[in-house]
């Protein structure tokens, strides 16, 4: 993706700026936090009647996925 970045028509010798790389490496670290949280979140299971009832963390989980939505579609 670095390399993508850098290539430009009108330039021919391209430079990647020294920001972008920290900027995906620390994609690329969100992205693997999140697929961990992904994966730890489908073995958790609601036991209880009361659990199951009140559903405790669904509002946050709901506005995490409206912030990683308004997040990428910009």
């Amino acid at each position: 993706m670095c390399w993508i970045s850098t290539q430009h028509e009108h330039q021919i010798t391209s430079r990647m700026e020294p920001y972008m790389l920290p900027v995906f490496i620390t994609r690329i670290i969100q992205v693997v936090v999140q697929a961990v949280f992904i994966l730890i979140a489908r073995r958790l299971r609601a036991l209880s009647a009361d659990a199951k009832k009140m559903k405790p963390g669904k509002q946050f989980v709901t506005y995490l996925l409206m912030a990683n939505v308004s997040d990428f579609s910009s």
